[in-house]
């Protein structure tokens, strides 16, 4: 059964999700002007993803953190997205559950080290980058997907209020 989605940039620059044949879900990308975003340990932030979808109003989708952002120790908060709710754009809430500082960032790790970190920044014996600083931080390309949207079929559900006598008789619960 083929599923018809159609996306949309709010941005020039935002980036639709993509999906290869082998994959289950889309790859959701986040948007932002700026070269990086800091998470500072257990911060919560609701990142825009620029675009907006619609497909028939019996399927939505569901969001979970890509593999490469929980390594990091970020999660994606709970998100669903449907045709009737999304015209401002998704929004991904993502939370640094880590003790460490997390950046999304555009630049290369050695710019972005020195953006945060002025004139601490060296090379190492090994050749690769010392930063002379007690923070931890990981730094995540701004090009990698943040996401992983599964489409889901969605089902008309009639809700009916009864009494916790009635329900206890009915033996649904």
């Amino acid at each position: 059964m083929n599923i018809n989605v159609k996306f949309a940039k709010i941005y020039p620059k935002a980036r639709i999700p993509t999906r290869r044949n082998d994959n289950m879900g889309f790859d959701v990308y986040i948007y932002f002007d700026e070269d990086y975003r800091v998470l500072e340990p257990h911060e919560t932030f609701v990142f825009n993803a620029g675009v907006v979808s619609s497909q028939a109003p019996t399927y939505g989708f569901i969001l979970k953190e890509c593999s490469l952002l929980a390594q990091y120790g970020v999660s994606l908060n709970c998100t669903a997205i449907n045709d009737f709710d999304n015209r401002s754009g998704w929004r991904i809430t993502l939370t640094n559950t880590s003790k460490n500082k997390f950046v999304i960032s555009k630049l290369s790790d050695a710019e972005t080290y020195e953006a945060l970190y002025p004139g601490q920044v060296t090379e190492c014996a090994t050749g690769e980058i010392c930063v002379n600083t007690s923070d931890m931080t990981m730094i995540y390309p701004y090009s990698n997907p943040v996401a992983q949207a599964l489409v889901v079929p969605t089902q008309n559900v009639e809700v009916e209020e009864l009494s916790i006598e009635d329900i206890s008789a009915t033996n649904n619960i």
